[in-house]
């Protein structure tokens, strides 16, 4: 069966699509928005038809799996900066030792300072991460780095997260 509804433009068609997806899962052959339409095709019944049809016209509402979905996707991706970040700091930091401008032994300490930061990052926990880094004072030698770290996850999270979390 195929057949199309006029599209709403207060409609997340991501929504749309992983709704019906998840509830008709191997039934659906393609959705397709164009033209004002979103054209779907499938072994559906007609009872089925209605189903979706009704579902798309409810739109938008809050389903929580859905919700779910997207913050575990914004948290994936998240991860991934958070551990670029520190991947970048710890190889700042071994640069320092390298060239002598801090010891092993204070490095050691300066990571050990920045343990949960590092981990909440690595995590995609950023405004987490924030306030445990603001906890943490460095020797005057990792100082840059240490204010890089604040620069980025304030940025970040002023980017990202709702307005009650900016700083």
């Amino acid at each position: 069966m195929k057949f199309s509804i006029d599209i709403k433009l207060e409609v997340d068609q991501k929504q749309f699509n992983f709704h019906i997806n998840k509830v008709y899962h191997g039934k659906i052959h393609s959705i397709v928005p164009f033209d004002g339409k979103v054209t779907i095709t499938g072994d559906f019944t007609l009872a089925e038809k209605t189903e979706i049809e009704n579902y798309y016209i409810s739109l938008p509402l809050f389903e929580e799996d859905y919700t779910e979905e997207l913050y575990k996707q914004k948290y994936i991706e998240s991860s991934k900066i958070g551990q670029e970040h520190v991947s970048s700091v710890t190889s700042k930091v071994a640069l320092k030792i390298t060239t002598l401008k801090v010891s092993v032994e204070e490095s050691e300490v300066y990571k050990l300072g920045e343990e949960k930061t590092f981990i909440d990052l690595k995590q995609g926990e950023f405004y987490t991460a924030y306030q445990s880094h603001i906890t943490f004072t460095p020797i005057s030698e990792l100082q840059v780095i240490y204010n890089e770290t604040t620069q980025f996850m304030k940025d970040f999270i002023n980017s990202n997260y709702p307005t009650e979390y900016h700083i």
